[in-house]
């Protein structure tokens, strides 16, 4: 059906590719990648892997604020992350895409770290509604994790075949796997 003529299309595919391109552009090299970013300053916090909640709203209020964020003795300044590709209309947006801060994930759905940071992100964006969107973008990691890639193109056509709810309905399932 539409479904596996979606997963099968080489323009699925090639979509997944230029995620994953964007993504070593801007910098990350594991997942998952986080990078808050502030509309409104061009500053952005690069967020250390799979955080707590706690931490994850500190980053974000010291964003807000304009401040680094001290974890222990290590101190993440505020970036400009130069080749952060901005947000699209092929990005599937949780959340208020006109927010100050824009919280673009690039993320592997086999990724246990991935799958951890998930209810965090859900939480942040919670409590933070009036302030933060986040940005799903599909970042397979194929060595370690073989079927993460056909992941990515399933939940990119139940998006695009039923539309930004379903594809963070589908993320949502496959990050409780």
């Amino acid at each position: 059906g539409a479904f596996k003529t979606c997963v099968d299309n080489r323009e699925t595919k090639a979509r997944v590719e230029e995620e994953e391109k964007g993504g070593q552009k801007a910098g990350v090299s594991g997942t998952p990648g986080i990078f808050m970013f502030d509309t409104q300053t061009g500053n952005s916090a690069v967020i250390p892997g799979a955080v707590d909640s706690t931490t994850m709203q500190l980053f974000l209020d010291n964003l807000i604020a304009g401040k680094s964020t001290t974890l222990g003795t290590q101190e993440f300044k505020l970036e400009k992350v130069a080749n952060l590709v901005a947000l699209n209309d092929a990005d599937y947006v949780r959340g208020d895409k006109s927010a100050r801060v824009l919280l673009f994930e690039y993320s592997d759905y086999d990724c246990p770290f991935c799958k951890r940071v998930h209810p965090t992100l859900k939480t942040l964006l919670e409590n933070n509604a009036d302030k933060v969107a986040w940005i799903y973008r599909q970042f397979p990691l194929d060595q370690l994790h073989p079927t993460a890639r056909a992941k990515s193109e399933a939940a990119l056509c139940a998006g695009k075949l039923g539309g930004n709810d379903v594809f963070w309905a589908f993320s949502d399932a496959l990050a409780t796997k």
